[in-house]
């Protein structure tokens, strides 16, 4: 009885977080699409505590029991969509690419069919193995994204974000995902254990996140406000600017292909924490290599609307400017510019129309 009772205690916080922490993040930015995924992130937590109490329905005493009737599927089609969940919200989080490519958005759809409308169509044979498959994947996919620009990231809070994240990452959807559906038999008291362990990681997560602020824990704002300094740090910090302009202006810092967050805070006497502050809430970039992109395509892209470069190769001006890939090239000058390169020059080759005479 005191476990059945302990179980419950914890459901009903997990779910009562979980309710709380997405009404928050909607009632905060209710336009916002990272809002709404939390949200809908938030109700597969709550799928998975009121799906948990029937599952393990063998192991709980008659007077805690549930049975969900006929919304049992839908329910359990929920709570398996918190991995590609997750995916979403780190591709938005961090990419700053708004939208995952079309064919990792046909995956997650592919897995939602696996687990439900397919499942009632006759394809038993696929539901098992194959959607848990793509869970991974999915879940693979996030961890990815979540940790491959964490050392470029200048944003402080969006590096915070990160470490949260991972940690979900790794508890809640792979160890869930692996030992409850995989690792662990699902008839076995060992698997009901595993539940309960599990159930209180989440609930100590969430109030955590909820104590910390909730979806303002969670999200990387655009912009970070620059704190009040004591006259002495910024004094310090404008030397430390003129020096990092000094470098970028006069001595085209940013066209060495090795040049790391690192090696840069060296040339510019400061501590690397400092440097990513001061790119970050001073010049306006999240990312360092979005901050070396802007200096080298702003410096190809002048080459190109000079017509004495005219008959010099584009790939040539992109080495000059620092880059070693013709592919990262291409990519980050359409991010910046929002054309090619050889639409960009050719939209400089290009005479304006002469204005019609007037009689």
């Amino acid at each position: 009885m005191s476990s059945d009772l302990l179980l419950l205690c914890l459901d009903a916080a997990m779910a009562l977080s979980a309710i709380h922490l997405g009404m928050a993040a909607i009632a905060r930015k209710p336009r916002e699409a990272n809002a709404w995924l939390l949200a809908a992130l938030c109700c597969a937590i709550v799928a998975h505590v009121l799906h948990g109490r029937q599952d393990y329905g063998p192991w709980i005493g008659e007077p805690f029991r549930i049975s969900l009737g006929a919304a049992a599927p839908w329910l359990d089609l929920a709570r398996n969509a918190a991995p590609g969940l997750f995916m979403l919200l780190a591709y938005r989080l961090f990419t700053d690419r708004g939208w995952p490519p079309a064919w990792i958005l046909a995956l997650f759809a592919l897995q939602m069919a696996l687990e439900g409308p397919l499942r009632f169509v006759g394809f038993e044979h696929l539901t098992e193995a194959i959607p848990t498959a793509l869970q991974f994947l999915l879940a693979g996919a996030a961890a990815w994204w979540t940790v491959a620009d964490w050392r470029t990231d200048l944003d402080d809070a969006r590096r915070r974000v990160r470490a949260v994240l991972l940690l979900i990452l790794a508890v809640s959807v792979v160890a869930s995902s692996l030992l409850l559906r995989v690792v662990i038999p699902e008839e076995s008291p060992a698997n009901y254990q595993a539940h309960l362990l599990l159930t209180a990681f989440h609930t100590l997560l969430l109030a955590a996140l909820l104590v910390r602020g909730g979806w303002g824990s969670l999200q990387a704002p655009d912009s970070a406000p620059t704190r009040p300094s004591a006259p002495a740090t910024a004094s310090s910090d404008e030397a430390a600017l003129a020096r990092l302009r000094l470098l970028l202006q006069r001595d085209r810092i940013y066209r060495d292909p090795t040049l790391s967050l690192t090696g840069l805070a060296r040339r510019v006497v400061v501590p690397e924490y400092r440097l990513r502050r001061l790119i970050h809430e001073r010049l306006g970039f999240r990312n360092f290599n979005a901050f070396l992109h802007a200096h080298r395509v702003a410096e190809v892209a002048a080459a190109l609307e000079d017509p004495a470069n005219r008959r010099t190769p584009i790939l040539t001006l992109a080495l000059d400017a620092g880059y070693q890939s013709v592919n990262t090239f291409n990519r980050g000058f359409r991010e910046v510019t929002g054309v090619t390169p050889s639409e960009f020059r050719q939209r400089a080759d290009t005479p304006p129309a002469a204005s019609p005479k007037t009689a």
